[in-house]
């Protein structure tokens, strides 16, 4: 069976270092440009998922094939470790527990942290 991942944005090894590239987001009404990869989020923990998109303001950028990436020791990004540790323990402002999974896909261009502070006051 195939899983159809949505991505948004790429990762890039360039010198044996993670550069990433933002691609566009949205749901029709938030949006932004962001590292967004559903794949590293399901399969594999420990690699970065998200990074939001003012992580990459003060960024510099490599080009590479005309497109911008930059990398991992600038912009940082999330694993889905910690977004997991992130909502240990937290409820939305229903009482209800935050389920990772469902975080992870309202993630559009805010750091995790205000999206958190959002959905529990």
């Amino acid at each position: 069976m195939t899983n159809d991942y949505r991505t948004y944005g790429e990762r890039r090894m360039i010198d044996g270092v993670a550069h990433y590239s933002q691609g566009y987001r949205s749901d029709g009404l938030t949006y932004g440009y962001v590292y967004w990869n559903e794949r590293a989020f399901m399969e594999q923990p420990d690699e970065v998922c998200y990074i939001p998109e003012h992580a990459f303001d003060d960024a510099t950028a490599v080009m590479v094939d005309g497109k911008e990436y930059y990398s991992a020791d600038e912009v940082g990004g999330y694993t889905r470790r910690d977004l997991k540790a992130m909502l240990e323990g937290e409820t939305d402002c229903d009482g209800d527990a935050i389920t990772v999974d469902d975080f992870f896909q309202s993630l559009f261009w805010c750091y995790p942290e205000t999206r958190l502070q959002e959905l529990t006051y």
